[in-house]
């Protein structure tokens, strides 16, 4: 379990756990509301808008009990449940700094899919808020190479993705 506090951006401003899973026999993570109080509907809404560029998939919701006493008071919290993909950037742009070899190797593809995502928002009227090298995931999937994450999708008119259903 590891707190995360970097999904704030893209799960509102509240604090999540997550957990790594399996789900249907598919490696999945599961994201879990620190505040059992908390709604999940505007993170819903969140991956709904990211899903057309890419985003990581919503496979599902549940509700995530204390087991190992990192949650407080016992109390489940709604959770959701989404596909595990790639590496973050910012960890390959660390191991390329580090003279390590990344797990996933930057090529072409990676580039034009940076391309091709810029040139999907502009033709849509849409950006990305919040961008940031964490903000990306890097697969090795030549039909995905890059995954937008903890961002959300801002048109003229304010944020986009309403549809809170599964």
């Amino acid at each position: 379990v590891r707190h995360l506090r970097a999904l704030a951006p893209i799960l509102g401003a509240h604090d999540r756990w997550s957990y790594l899973s399996t789900w249907n026999g598919q490696k999945v993570t599961v994201l879990a509301a620190a505040d059992p109080s908390q709604s999940i509907a505007r993170d819903i809404a969140n991956l709904h808008a990211l899903r057309p560029y890419g985003g990581l998939a919503l496979l599902g919701t549940t509700l995530v009990l204390n087991q190992s006493g990192h949650l407080k008071s016992g109390m489940p919290r709604p959770a959701l449940i989404v596909e595990t993909a790639g590496i973050e950037l910012s960890e390959v742009l660390h191991d390329l700094k580090q003279g390590h070899v990344p797990s996933v190797e930057v090529t072409q593809s990676h580039i034009d899919a940076i391309d091709q995502l810029q040139k999907q928002l502009n033709d849509d009227g849409v950006h990305f808020v919040g961008v940031s090298a964490d903000h990306f995931r890097l697969t090795s999937d030549p039909s995905r190479p890059i995954i937008p994450v903890e961002m959300e999708v801002h048109s003229a008119n304010g944020v986009e993705g309403a549809d809170t259903s599964l």
